[in-house]
């Protein structure tokens, strides 16, 4: 069996590595348009400050690749064109017979575009982050578009440099956002001093020097290769063409209880993308039963997790929502020392009780720790009771200080049994 992966990216190198490894007898083919491969985006900030080398932010190797894993790897290749019937994708002059094609286009990126002496970044690639090192260089203005791990996280970089930036909020993100979670998220910029705008058309922007675009909708397309605006499906990888598969930023992965197509953009959902189609193609009864959608941002000391679906968007689709929101503190208190407190909303299924989102904003770690649990138990379909049980037997009344997810599951529960 001969597999043409498009992309080099972690998705399609993710996806040769398996493939090597639960079907060693199959040919693979990787095509990638840039000399790098495997490169991990959310590492790309530091290149910018830095902090890392680009060798040093990506997953695989060229060698790991073609030697431990018998990879053929095309760089700085592109296919023109594919047809489907014949099962051949040209490359440059070549032409490459293929029995499954997987596509790991990635979202769609250009090069710098000068516009109104403004510079228009796409902050995607190895590349971009080469050109932003010599942009921040210069004394810039930069407006970060965005607002995803990697945008906190190039903003974050870019503050500590001491460099002049405005965090774009995109428009879509606004509209999606419930007004109580979207005020307590101005609340943490203002007190961070962090300068920010609800933007529609980011190159419309004229406060700033360079527009670093990390919020990328639109999916790199095959030429020749007909899978529709955004490909969706309950099943991992499959779409009209029985042979073809579609991994990574360029997919959408279906709810299957909501009916919501989910287009997921870390690195770590790529791996596991890739992870299940080299199951399914090496023969494994695989049954995906859904990805949690989250965004957990670092807006300086504040940790910030929306995990889920918000109230807003799930009223559109038909869900009859309750949500409870409470700020408890987290840590004791102790002499001389600030208690650390945290900000949680919960929403959930008024019918059916199932946990469906939720907002967490605080200072500490353990943001991130509860964000895991609440992942879990919305993959999971958790009712509220249920997640009361599973929260005091993960973390123990010990002591006076009641666990804030304990404290906010009652509080919904009581307004949903009332």
């Amino acid at each position: 069996m001969k597999v043409l992966i498009i992309g080099g990216g972690i998705a399609g190198c993710s996806l040769a590595v398996l493939l090597s490894r639960y079907l060693p007898r199959v040919d693979i083919t990787v095509v990638e348009e840039h000399e790098r491969i495997a490169v991990i985006r959310s590492l790309l900030p530091y290149v910018v400050s830095d902090v890392l080398s680009l060798d040093d932010v990506q997953m695989y190797t060229r060698e790991h690749l073609q030697d431990y894993c018998g990879v053929e790897l095309l760089l700085r290749s592109t296919v023109s064109s594919i047809s489907t019937t014949e099962r051949i994708a040209v490359v440059g002059d070549e032409e490459i017979a293929f029995d499954i094609l997987a596509v790991c286009t990635g979202p769609k990126v250009h090069g710098p575009l000068v516009i109104d002496d403004r510079v228009i970044l796409h902050f995607w690639s190895e590349d971009s982050a080469l050109e932003l090192r010599k942009l921040v260089d210069r004394g810039k203005v930069i407006g970060v578009y965005g607002f995803s791990t990697l945008a906190s996280t190039l903003l974050t970089v870019l503050r500590e440099l001491g460099i002049e930036c405005v965090l774009l909020i995109p428009s879509y993100v606004r509209e999606y956002l419930d007004p109580d979670t979207w005020s307590l998220i101005t609340k943490v910029l203002e007190e961070e001093g962090i300068k920010y705008g609800v933007v529609t058309e980011p190159e419309k922007v004229y406060e700033v020097d360079v527009i670093a675009k990390v919020e990328l909708r639109s999916w790199s397309k095959v030429p020749n290769l007909d899978l529709g605006e955004e490909p969706a499906t309950n099943t991992i990888g499959s779409t009209k063409y029985s042979n073809i598969y579609c991994v990574g930023r360029c997919s959408k992965v279906v709810d299957p209880v909501l009916g919501i197509a989910n287009k997921l953009e870390s690195d770590t959902f790529s791996y596991l993308h890739a992870l299940y189609v080299a199951l399914k193609l090496a023969g494994y009864s695989i049954h995906v039963r859904g990805f949690v959608p989250i965004r957990l941002l670092k807006l300086g000391k504040y940790i910030i997790a929306l995990i889920g679906y918000t109230a807003t968007f799930l009223r559109k689709q038909g869900v009859n929502t309750v949500a409870s929101r409470i700020r408890s503190p987290i840590t004791q208190p102790l002499p001389g020392k600030e208690v650390s407190e945290i900000t949680l909303k919960l929403i959930c299924d008024y019918r059916t009780q199932r946990l469906l989102g939720s907002f967490i904003a605080g200072t500490d770690q353990r943001v991130c720790d509860i964000a895991k649990l609440i992942a879990i138990s919305i993959l999971k379909s958790t009712s509220l009771q249920e997640l009361l049980h599973i929260t005091i037997g993960y973390n123990p009344e010990l002591t006076n200080l009641r666990d804030p997810l304990v404290v906010a599951t009652e509080s919904l529960l009581t307004k949903v049994l009332t």
